[in-house]
């Protein structure tokens, strides 16, 4: 989520990879304290620079393998070392969690970029 005092290059970034995890523009606004057409903006301005020339498709319904976690008491949750291991990270790798429509995305940092250059 952006900060308050983020430069303006830092929000369209972060706008960029929310976009790019397939977060509605709607949402990108409330998250990030800045209105839907500032959203709108900072995605074309992207586009006619060629950087992000269309709208993320939307996500496959694939529930995949599904596991049934619990919260530890101060609220972190403990990611089996398996799915680590698939996703390709490591406990130092950095990630991009992001709240979708209800669920909890987690992507490598990694991933996140190669979306967005795919899409440039």
């Amino acid at each position: 989520m952006a900060k308050p005092g983020q430069t303006s290059e830092s929000k369209a970034a972060t706008i960029r990879s929310l976009a790019a995890l397939g977060v509605a523009r709607k949402e990108i606004a409330e998250r990030l304290g800045v209105s839907e057409n500032h959203v709108n903006s900072s995605l074309s301005r992207d586009r006619a620079a060629g950087r992000h020339p269309r709208e993320p498709r939307a996500e496959r319904d694939d529930a995949g393998e599904i596991q049934f976690l619990r919260l530890a008491d101060d609220g972190s949750l403990l990611l089996p070392a398996e799915l680590i291991r698939t996703l390709g990270l490591r406990s130092d790798s950095p990630i991009v969690v992001a709240l979708v429509a209800g669920e909890i995305r987690v992507v490598s940092a990694a991933e996140v970029a190669r979306r967005i250059t795919l899409r440039a």
